[in-house]
């Protein structure tokens, strides 16, 4: 992914994110891919987003 040079797998553990999933598969850099994490963007990076830890997985976010 696009945020593989700048995080490691370590600097998501124990964190929440929120996560697009089920869209219509795209390749991308060479594999099958059917989700996104939602991400900030400036003109030079990608910025993790995290959610506050108290926030129940698969609560509703509008």
């Amino acid at each position: 992914s696009g945020l593989a040079p700048k995080y490691s797998p370590e600097d998501l553990t124990g964190n929440k994110y929120i996560f697009l999933a089920n869209l219509e598969a795209k390749q991308m850099m060479g594999k099958s891919s059917n989700g996104m994490m939602l991400v900030a963007e400036d003109d030079i990076e990608f910025v993790l987003v995290p959610l506050d830890k108290k926030i129940k997985n698969g609560t509703v976010i509008r």
